[in-house]
């Protein structure tokens, strides 16, 4: 097996790009590992940097057709919230699948006990002494993307800020909040309801590591119900 690049140069190679998140709704007609694998080809061949995938499978079709850094996770929907990568021991899966980097949630709403959290931060701690790839936090506010570092996690993501009851409630990417984190030196990758490239300048303006979108770029459901909804009569 080739060694997984440094974790300097893996970061470097994210810095100021796209990163497009490959996902599809379960039923949807891109809902297919192959049409997960023909949307990674489309993101490396438009210019993006790296890609987030759901799922090993997913992963693993990916790895086999692009050479971009990926960005894994195991989505977990229970009582109508979605959690990133709740089971840990999903970890060496998703790395033995292709992942260069495995995105984990670390909020409240996760780990509400403390002895959840801290449990799961000595797993954590132990995936990292690996160094098979790296780990990146999923967040929602200033606090927890401090904490995760701290922790010994390599990157955090913004990708629940607005998501959790207790977050900033927003519609738009929560730029302050990213601005915050980049300021305290967290490398931070802008993550959320970022639908326009103007948005994503603004992240990298403000000090983010580098831009992750998924719906405005992979989702032509969506692309197309809100031209849709925008040629409706008022």
């Amino acid at each position: 097996m080739t060694p997984p690049p440094a974790p300097d140069s893996l970061l470097a190679s994210l810095r100021g790009g796209l990163i497009v998140s490959c996902q599809a709704r379960a039923g949807t007609p891109l809902g297919t590992i192959t049409a997960i694998a023909a949307l990674a080809q489309c993101a490396e061949l438009g210019g993006a940097v790296g890609l987030r995938i759901d799922g090993a499978p997913n992963t693993a079709a990916v790895r086999a057709a692009v050479s971009l850094p990926i960005i894994a996770i195991n989505k977990v929907v229970a009582d109508d919230v979605a959690l990133i990568t709740p089971d840990l021991a999903m970890i060496p899966t998703l790395i033995d699948a292709g992942a260069s980097v495995v995105a984990i949630e670390l909020t409240r709403r996760a780990y509400p006990r403390m002895t959840e959290y801290k449990n799961a931060l000595s797993q954590l701690q132990a995936h990292r002494a690996e160094r098979r790839a790296l780990l990146m936090a999923d967040i929602s506010t200033f606090e927890e993307g401090v904490a995760a570092i701290s922790c010994g996690i390599d990157i955090v993501g913004t990708t629940l800020a607005g998501y959790t009851s207790y977050s900033r409630p927003t519609a738009l990417p929560d730029l302050v909040l990213v601005e915050q984190l980049a300021k305290e030196g967290v490398p931070v990758i802008a993550e959320g309801a970022y639908g326009r490239p103007e948005q994503a300048q603004e992240a990298i303006r403000r000090g983010a590591w580098s831009v992750c979108v998924g719906t405005a770029i992979t989702d032509p459901i969506a692309i197309a119900k809100s031209f849709a909804l925008a040629l409706r009569p008022v």
